[in-house]
């Protein structure tokens, strides 16, 4: 009997053993398991860092080219006023000059009847006449 019982023992032993390769074993993938995680968590923060980084460069960009275009608004801005009082100059010239030559010099010749102007011409004619009134005002 009491060989059966070192026999029952020596089962018990050999399924502990059995049992206890089997932990190593899960403890080993667990800790190699680990390794690749804090690999990962390693990978993941480096990635978060250079996003985060970009992010600032692109910020510093926009905000860059706001304030490139706040100032090409202002100077269109300025731009167009500046070109509003000039024309509102022109047109007064302008009156002027209707006013103080006489009738034949803004008479114009008649308008051939095959082939009239085009809208850009005629304002093109127009700003040269005022051109050079302004100018004959401002040398003269």
């Amino acid at each position: 009997m009491e060989w059966a019982l070192e026999l029952v023992l020596a089962g018990l032993l050999l399924a502990t053993f059995l049992q206890a390769l089997r932990l190593e074993r899960s403890l080993s993938a667990m800790k190699r398991d680990r390794g690749e995680l804090e690999g990962l968590i390693s990978g993941f923060k480096d990635s978060t860092r250079q996003a985060e980084s970009g992010i600032q460069k692109l910020r510093a960009l926009t905000d860059g080219a706001g304030r490139k275009m706040d100032a090409q608004i202002a100077r269109s801005t300025e731009l167009r006023q500046e070109l509003a009082a000039l024309m509102e100059q022109a047109e007064r010239v302008a009156q002027r000059l209707e006013e103080h030559l006489p009738v034949s010099v803004l008479a114009r010749e008649p308008l051939r009847a095959e082939r009239r102007p085009s809208r850009a011409e005629e304002n093109h004619a127009a700003e040269m006449e005022l051109l050079a009134a302004l100018r004959r005002r401002n040398h003269g």
